[in-house]
Formats: C-alpha cells, sequence, structure tokens
C-alpha cells in the first residue's frame, strides 16, 4: 500500500483580537508550541507565513475571527503524541479562554499521500464535510478514526487529475484562441507560452495544439 500521512486541521474564533491582553496567553505561547510541533518526532509540515505561525491568515472572509491550524503528520499515533502528550495539552485546557465555543466541527483528520501538502480549500471541504456528514474516509476525527483505504485514495486522486486535465485544456485552448487573433507565426510568439504549450502536449494534458498562420 502507497505510504499516507495524516493532515489535520483545527480552526477557532477568537474571542477578540490578537493584541487584546485577553489574547496575551495565547499568543505568548505561540512560538514555544510551534517550535515544538516542529522538532516532534513524525512531524512533516504546518501551514505558516514568514512570520512562523498562520495568524495572519483568515480562511473564512465572512469572519475575520477564524484562526487556522493546519499540519501534516506520519501518523495517527504521532500525532496524537504531540496533541495529547506534550506542554500542547495545557493549551486544550485553556482553550476557552481564548476561542468561543464551536456550534460545529472544527478539526478534521484526512489522509493524504506522502508528500502531498494540503492547501486551504481543501481543509475548508473536509471540515464542511464532517460537518454536514458526520466522520467518514474524507474527514474523521480522533475519535472516529478511518485507516487509509487505497481504493478510496485512488478515487479521489483520479478526480483531482480529472479537474486539473479539464482546466489545463480550457487554458490552453484560450491561449491558443489568443495566439490565434494576434500572433502571425510561432516565431513571434513568447518563448515561455511556446514552452508551456509544448510540454503539455508532451506530457498527455491536452490534445495536440496547433499554431496556425496568418496572413500571407
Amino acid at each position: 500500500m502507497p505510504n499516507y500521512h495524516i493532515a489535520q486541521v483545527n480552526i477557532g474564533r477568537i474571542r477578540a483580537p490578537l493584541e487584546d491582553p485577553v489574547m496575551a496567553g495565547f499568543v505568548n505561547r505561540l512560538e514555544e508550541i510551534n517550535a515544538l510541533a516542529d522538532s516532534s518526532p513524525g512531524f512533516v509540515w504546518r501551514l505558516q507565513t514568514p512570520a512562523g505561525n498562520a495568524t495572519y491568515l483568515r480562511p473564512y472572509e465572512e469572519d475575520d475571527r477564524i484562526l487556522v491550524n493546519m499540519s501534516v503528520w506520519e501518523s495517527i499515533g504521532a500525532l496524537q503524541s504531540f496533541v495529547y502528550r506534550t506542554t500542547h495539552k495545557e493549551m486544550l485546557r485553556q482553550r476557552e479562554e481564548w476561542f468561543e465555543r464551536f456550534a460545529g466541527a472544527y478539526v478534521a483528520l484526512w489522509w493524504v499521500p506522502a508528500g502531498h501538502i494540503p492547501g486551504l480549500d481543501e481543509a475548508k471541504k473536509r471540515i464542511a464535510h464532517l460537518e454536514q456528514h458526520g466522520p467518514t474516509e474524507f474527514a474523521f476525527t480522533f475519535k472516529s478514526i478511518f485507516q487509509p483505504d487505497e481504493e478510496f485514495q485512488k478515487r479521489l486522486t483520479g478526480r483531482r487529475s480529472g479537474r486539473a486535465r479539464r482546466c489545463s485544456s480550457l487554458v490552453l485552448a484560450h491561449v491558443e484562441r489568443l495566439l490565434l487573433e494576434g500572433a502571425r507565426d510561432r516565431d513571434g510568439i513568447a518563448p515561455v507560452v511556446v514552452r508551456i504549450i509544448d510540454a503539455a502536449h508532451r506530457e498527455g494534458h491536452v490534445g495536440s495544439v496547433t499554431l496556425h498562420r496568418h496572413g500571407p
């Protein structure tokens, strides 16, 4: 079976702006807890900006008080050890001092192929799916863990690949249309555009793209 890692996302609505004294206990320990995660066995990746954390990011435009934390670990055990068996558990006990109670799902876990780095849109879809359908292979919780299923992962990968190919086709068709409207011949096209089209054709993302000559 291919090697899978476990991804996790959790969101929370802060009680006050980060610079407010109410949030000081949380903000003052961010660097410590993030460094602990980085050095923990089984850690793979975490979402962060150049500042070293993710507090600048706001995943939901309609609510700028929601923060997000996202990371990838080699195994469920490694993630559980960090969350519940290190000083991170102190942050869990104090969570309600800094974050409001969430009515819906705010933590989601899912398996990803080793090497895959999840994006915010992907994480939001997992939380939304968990909220709507409860724990499934697509998104689950520590209390309802699903083991990685190769067939399920293949179906997901197939859907992602199909969307990517359709997107490539649309983009390249648009590029060709622009070229047909404005370029007299292939030599007058920006080399980078030619390389994109040729590479896409070689890799089988789209059918052959023909550049037509205009004029005599």
